[in-house]
């Protein structure tokens, strides 16, 4: 895995349609953290990022049409639970092998 973190906040809200400011449309605004693991060149990085941002946007416009709100934001709460639980166990365990 490229990355130590790779995590993204998206909110939507509506705007007017520039093409037609009488209709509205919806804003996607995606934050997204990165963080290498160690350090890597940045034309790198920013080209996995280029590559990996649509691939998750993608993602959650299919988890918004899927499950709505309430389903994504359970299946990223769930997620990121996974996530955090691996490192710490495998931290835990490097620590007791070295205690022994």
């Amino acid at each position: 895995q490229f990355f130590s973190t790779f995590d993204g906040q998206w909110t939507v809200t509506s705007a007017p349609d520039p093409e037609d400011p009488s209709q509205l449309v919806s804003k996607v605004k995606y934050v997204v953290d990165v963080r290498p693991k160690g350090p890597v060149p940045i034309q790198a990085l920013e080209w996995r990022i280029e590559k990996d941002v649509p691939t998750n946007l993608r993602a959650v416009k299919t988890a918004s049409i899927d499950l709505g709100q309430e389903g994504v934001m359970d299946l990223r709460n769930n997620l990121r639970k996974e996530r955090s639980s691996r490192p710490i166990t495998v931290a835990r365990n490097a620590v007791r092998s070295q205690a022994e």
